[in-house]
């Protein structure tokens, strides 16, 4: 049987079987507003095994769904950053979005972060910020070299393929 009454709800719109005891996905635990929710007086029944969702379904009187579960002021704590860091250092310097870390080089994400429109770093020294990503170097002198053994190779294959000795000249010959 459903909790509220007209006493309590008035003219405001009645919702039922609402779950209220969740982790949301923005990384808030949503629970009942205590003033306007009541737990069902026969959840028990039908969930015996249940013993979470006998607090987790409520009753509840709003003029929205969203005013019955609320959510709570802190959010859950999470194993990695959620937003972009706050200031790492006591003094920032700021590049332009053209002075940004190049395809050659990798952000240091120790001292340096982006914003919107610039890159926001802990020195002055760009190269501290954006050091030169050698792994980028070495795979494409690795590439390069790969791509001169395989046009060589081929090219001493076509050579000896071509390459005219005495039997293949005698057999050309045609008697007259």
């Amino acid at each position: 049987m459903s909790c509220l009454n007209n006493d309590v709800c008035g003219n405001k719109p009645k919702y039922y079987y609402e779950w209220c005891n969740f982790n949301g996905v923005d990384g808030f635990y949503y629970q009942a507003a205590p003033n306007i929710t009541c737990t069902r007086d026969n959840i028990a029944e039908l969930y015996p095994t249940c013993s979470n969702c006998w607090t987790g379904f409520i009753d509840c009187c709003a003029d929205s769904i969203d005013e019955c579960c609320p959510r709570s002021q802190t959010s859950i704590p999470t194993s990695t950053p959620t937003s972009t860091p706050t200031p790492l250092c006591n003094e920032n310097h700021y590049f332009q979005e053209g002075q940004g870390c190049s395809f050659l080089e990798i952000q240091n994400t120790d001292i340096s972060y982006y914003t919107e429109h610039s890159m926001i770093c802990c020195t002055d020294d760009r190269e501290l910020c954006c050091p030169f990503n050698y792994n980028i170097l070495y795979g494409f002198i690795g590439f390069l070299g790969l791509s001169v053994i395989i046009v060589v190779s081929h090219l001493i294959y076509q050579n000896k393929a071509l390459k005219i000795t005495p039997e293949t000249k005698i057999r050309c010959i045609s008697p007259v």
